[in-house]
């Protein structure tokens, strides 16, 4: 019996179905990393790459406001603060930026810095928008905030970061259905107590309430988080919509921007890229997997395909490979908009790390995008929303995280591919005999930073891969490739 898994990402997905098999063994198979492509000879970035740009957003945008809370200021040397749920997606880029920290070789004072920012930006969040965020008429923008304060949770333990969650989630469910249902077979509407059932609203609340499920145990957020999915997948979802352009026989999904046909209005099949990223990371929670595939499938070949739609094109290529929209072109980095690309990616990283997305054109088409991104970067090494061109005029934080965001989200090309094969009693970890130098760490609790060498003797008994044959852990245990 042969199981492999790729990456555990604490903000990304709940995978049940494939982790009962190791578990029947008592082990928790975590952290790898997945192998480039051979043809694509370009991908060079690489995790000191993340580091640098990371450190240029920090030196650009992490700042003060007037009232002395810790924030992303909006534009580099402001004062002020951005939107609500810029605000919100911002500390989920911080968030990301955590679990890359805690997966890579860094050192401890990186993924604890990281923690602290996130308290202090929450803080903040809190001070601008109070604990309970009734007043933001977007259920939307408070399903985003709400994500941010769970995987917040997640990373510091603080307490008033889950209760903010929990508070607000539920006030989306009583109040954000349509015609006052409680069930969740009318869908959310994007503004409570209208009729704009729109494909950010009712993604996100599933990703919330799963994120808070998995953190409380409580069965009610996964029930409510399912009946909001089976309303999405089968209102804003559409099944093999178009061929793919490239000609290849990979089934593309598209992913409506709203659909109000079932309150007598219409529907805007203009491709959004956050909500093709928020589609496939609530697939994961749900283990839909064909579902996440297929969307990501759409974001590889087929972005505004659709002769009927009115999304934002593809902003050219990198390495035979589409580079996503520059919703910045013509317009401002600081646009409500500028963000989509990093919102895409991360949940199109969430698929790949967790070894759903096999298609082989879906990481180098990622790898692609950010390599696009670092060679267009500025002088400080942060690049903008348009990731085919240099920036220029005004930095704003929101258009560069989004940059920022697939960065961490997605992984480097210089890192290889730990497969995992259950051979009972035993486990044999292997990778390519191509990627030299590296050994085996383990941890037993990601929400630690205790990885260490695990000392497994390792060889090239088959010339082809390296690998190391352990008996398998009695209780919870994570690997990962480091040098």
């Amino acid at each position: 019996m042969k199981f492999k898994y790729d990456f555990f990402v604490p903000g990304g997905c709940r995978r049940t179905g494939s982790l009962i098999p190791i578990l029947l063994v008592a082990a928790v198979l975590a952290c790898t990393w997945l192998s480039i492509t051979a043809g694509a000879q370009s991908l060079i970035w690489n995790e000191s790459d993340v580091n640098e740009m990371w450190n240029g957003y920090l030196s650009d945008f992490y700042n003060k406001d007037g009232a002395g809370y810790y924030v992303f200021n909006p534009q580099a040397g402001d004062a002020t603060i951005t939107g609500f749920w810029e605000e919100a997606e911002e500390i989920e880029m911080a968030e990301d930026g955590y679990d890359w920290a805690t997966r890579e070789n860094n050192s401890s004072a990186n993924a604890s810095d990281i923690a602290s920012n996130i308290n202090e930006l929450c803080a903040g969040f809190v001070a601008h928008n109070g604990a309970l965020w009734f007043a933001d008429s977007y259920d939307d923008d408070k399903n985003w905030a709400e994500i941010a304060f769970a995987r917040a949770y997640q990373i510091t333990g603080n307490s008033s970061w889950i209760s903010a969650a929990t508070n607000n989630f539920n006030y989306v469910w009583k109040y954000g259905q349509v015609n006052g249902e409680t069930n969740g077979s009318w869908g959310l509407t994007q503004i409570t107590n209208t009729e704009r059932m729109y494909a950010n609203v009712n993604f996100t609340f599933v990703i919330a309430g799963y994120l808070l499920y998995d953190i409380t145990g409580n069965s009610i957020y996964k029930s409510e988080a399912d009946a909001i999915y089976v309303w999405a997948k089968a209102n804003l979802y559409v099944y093999n919509h178009l061929p793919a352009k490239n000609g290849s026989s990979n089934v593309c999904s598209m992913i409506y921007n709203y659909n109000n046909t079932e309150v007598g209005g219409s529907i805007q099949n203009r491709d959004c890229m956050y909500n093709y990223g928020i589609a496939i990371r609530a697939a994961c929670f749900e283990n839909d997997t064909n579902v996440a595939r297929t969307v990501a499938n759409w974001m590889i070949y087929n972005v505004d395909a659709d002769t009927n739609g009115d999304g934002v094109p593809y902003a050219g290529t990198c390495d035979g490979y589409n580079v996503l929209p520059d919703y910045g072109a013509g317009g401002n980095n600081g646009d409500n908009d500028c963000g989509y690309d990093g919102i895409g990616l991360r949940g199109f990283g969430v698929a790949l790390m967790d070894g759903v997305l096999t298609n082989p054109d879906a990481l180098p088409f990622a790898q692609a995008n950010l390599q696009s991104a670092w060679n267009n970067r500025g002088s400080d090494n942060v690049e903008w929303c348009g990731w085919t061109t240099s920036p220029s005029g005004t930095k704003y934080s929101w258009g560069d995280s989004a940059a920022m965001a697939g960065m961490f989200d997605i992984p480097a090309p210089d890192r290889p591919q730990l497969a995992v094969t259950l051979y009972p009693p035993d486990l044999v970890l292997s990778w390519s005999s191509f990627s030299t130098g590296f050994v085996i760490e383990t941890n037993s609790n990601l929400n630690t930073t205790n990885w260490a060498s695990a000392g497994y003797l390792i060889s090239t008994s088959d010339g082809t891969n390296q690998s190391a044959t352990i008996p398998a852990p009695s209780g919870k245990l994570f690997f990962r490739l480091a040098q």
